[in-house]
C-alpha cells in the first residue's frame, strides 16, 4: 500500500477528472493514472467507472472511499502521537532534500558545502513538483524523518502556499525567466525579446508541468506559445541547437547552461521565488541548517536576494 497514492485517489474523486487532478498535484497525467491503476490492480477491484463526462467512482469504489478515508484518519492520529513520543536528538548522518526542476543544478556547490559543514554522509535528493516537495517535508515530520526543502514558485503560484499552516517558507533570492537560444543562430542578436516575440517560436521543453503552466501563463496575452515536448534536458539542448527554436530558464542559471547558449532577457519577464521549505515542527539545529543554506545563497547570487 503506498499512501501518498490514497491521497491521489481523493483529489480525482473532487475533481473527476486524470488531467485536472494531475495539475492540482504537480504530477504528470500518465504517472497518476499508474497510481490509479496500481491501486485497482492491488485491490483486484475497479475504482471509478470511465466516460466522456469524466471519472465517478464505481459502486466499489464508493465503499473503498469510505474505507480509505478511515484509513487516512486513523494513519494522521498515528503520526501525530507517535511525533510527540520522540525525544530523540537531530542525527546527521542522513538528509533528504527535496527540491523542484534546475534547483539541485543551480546551487550545486551550496549543496556540496551545507553536506560537508554539516557532516552528511548520507542523503538523497528528490526533484519533484512544488506541492509534491511541501507534503513530503510535511509527511517526512510528522514521521520524525529529517528533511527540508528548496524549491522555486513562480510568482503567480504563490498563493497556494497560503493554505500551509504548518509549513514554514524562507524566500531568499527572486529569479526571473530567460529566453536560452543557440548562439549561432540570428536569434542570439536580439538584445532583449518581448512577449509578442516569443509566442512564434518554437519552445522545448522536458515534460516539467510547471514551466509549461508558467510559460502559458507569462504569454497568455499574446497567444498559445509551440511547445515542443522533449524526453530530456539533453535533448531539449540538442533541439535549440539544431534550429531557430527557444527554451526557457532562470537567470541565476547561467553557470550551467551550455557554452553554445545563450541566455537572452524578456522584457516583463516572468518572477519566480526560491524559497527554503520546513515545518513549524523544526527544531533549533534545522533552523540552523536553513540558515547556513540562505546564507551561502545570498553569497552565490546577491543580486538576486529579496531584501
Amino acid at each position: 500500500m503506498n499512501i501518498v497514492n490514497l491521497y491521489y485517489f481523493f483529489d480525482v474523486v473532487d475533481t473527476c477528472s486524470i488531467s485536472k487532478s494531475a495539475r492540482n498535484l504537480y504530477i504528470s497525467p500518465q504517472g497518476l493514472s499508474q497510481a490509479i491503476i496500481a491501486m485497482e490492480k492491488e485491490y483486484g477491484i475497479t475504482l471509478f467507472n470511465r466516460s466522456k463526462s469524466g471519472l465517478k467512482l464505481s459502486p466499489q469504489g464508493v465503499q473503498f472511499a469510505e474505507n480509505a478515508r478511515l484509513l487516512l484518519q486513523a494513519y494522521e492520529s498515528f503520526l501525530e502521537k507517535t511525533r510527540v513520543l520522540s525525544d530523540r536528538p537531530l542525527q546527521h548522518d542522513s538528509m533528504l532534500v527535496y527540491t523542484t526542476a534546475l534547483v539541485s543544478e543551480v546551487f550545486r556547490d551550496t549543496f556540496s558545502k551545507f553536506f560537508e559543514e554539516y557532516s552528511v554522509t548520507q542523503f538523497q535528493m528528490f526533484e519533484q513538483q512544488p506541492l509534491e516537495a511541501i507534503d513530503a517535508v510535511r509527511l517526512n515530520a510528522s514521521a520524525g524523518i529529517e528533511s527540508i526543502g528548496v524549491i522555486g514558485v513562480p510568482d503567480f503560484f504563490l498563493p497556494k502556499l497560503e493554505c500551509y499552516s504548518d509549513v514554514c517558507f524562507t524566500f531568499v533570492l527572486e529569479t526571473s525567466l530567460m529566453a536560452c537560444v543557440n548562439t549561432e543562430s540570428p536569434l542570439a542578436k536580439k538584445k532583449i525579446f518581448s512577449k509578442k516575440d516569443l509566442v512564434s517560436l518554437p519552445t522545448a521543453c522536458n515534460n516539467e508541468p510547471l514551466l509549461e503552466e508558467s510559460i502559458f501563463y507569462m504569454l497568455k496575452d499574446f497567444g498559445k506559445p509551440k511547445i515542443i515536448q522533449r524526453s530530456s534536458p539533453t535533448m531539449v539542448w540538442q533541439f535549440v541547437l539544431a534550429q531557430d527554436s527557444i527554451c526557457y530558464n532562470v537567470d541565476i542559471a547561467k553557470h550551467v547552461i551550455p557554452g553554445s547558449i545563450a541566455l537572452i532577457p524578456i522584457k516583463d519577464s516572468l518572477k519566480s521565488k526560491i524559497a527554503l521549505v520546513s515545518t513549524t515542527q523544526a527544531n533549533l539545529e534545522t533552523t540552523r541548517m536553513l540558515a547556513f543554506l540562505s546564507k551561502h545563497m545570498e553569497a552565490a547570487f546577491p543580486n538576486h536576494v529579496i531584501k
